[in-house]
């Protein structure tokens, strides 16, 4: 499916060795790819009789090469273009699906990736629709001293009937990812 609005850009759609992706480029020539890697696939540590393995999909969103680094002005059209690729993923999945995304810490930006979207999400009627739970991981030294975090976001669809379920599987990835970082 392609969409194409003022609001935001163009994007499609397409299905990649079971990983679901869009592409869109930006007013600069900035190319992105959105995807959606089943849970399973992503986490080994996820029980794949959970109701979260089966549902679960894990979401996040990069610039191309030869872009990533590219340092650009405020976009209101790549956030709303985001948002709406998580909505059209719901329409078309459903709404028993849920999103976990973990902000990127390659290059020591996750916080601010984390501040950004939380920004995205609030600001948004996606928080009318759908529900954001959010947990900081912490790994500490032997000494107890915290050498690092990172962060975990789970979106649902607020009419998912398997809502309080899911947020308690998610709970155990929190824990799981925890030890298998």
């Amino acid at each position: 499916m392609e969409q194409n609005s003022t609001e935001f850009y163009s994007y499609l759609f397409q299905e990649e060795d079971g990983v679901i992706a869009v592409y869109f480029k930006t007013k600069t020539d900035t190319a992105y790819r959105v995807f959606f890697y089943p849970l399973y696939d992503t986490f080994d540590s996820v029980d794949t009789k959970s109701v979260l393995s089966n549902v679960g999909f894990f979401f996040g969103f990069t610039k191309l090469e030869p872009d990533e680094d590219k340092k650009e002005p405020f976009d209101f059209r790549v956030r709303n273009t985001v948002l709406l690729i998580i909505n059209d993923f719901f329409e078309e999945k459903g709404i028993d699906k849920v999103l976990v995304f973990n902000y990127d810490a390659e290059d020591g930006k996750k916080l601010k990736r984390f501040s950004c979207f939380d920004y995205w999400y609030t600001s948004s009627k996606m928080k009318t629709y759908f529900k954001k739970f959010d947990e900081e991981i912490i790994t500490t030294d032997d000494t107890g001293m915290k050498i690092d975090v990172d962060y975990l976001s789970l979106i649902i669809e607020s009419d998912n009937p398997q809502g309080e379920r899911l947020l308690a599987e998610f709970q155990s990835l929190k824990e799981d990812f925890i030890k298998h970082k």
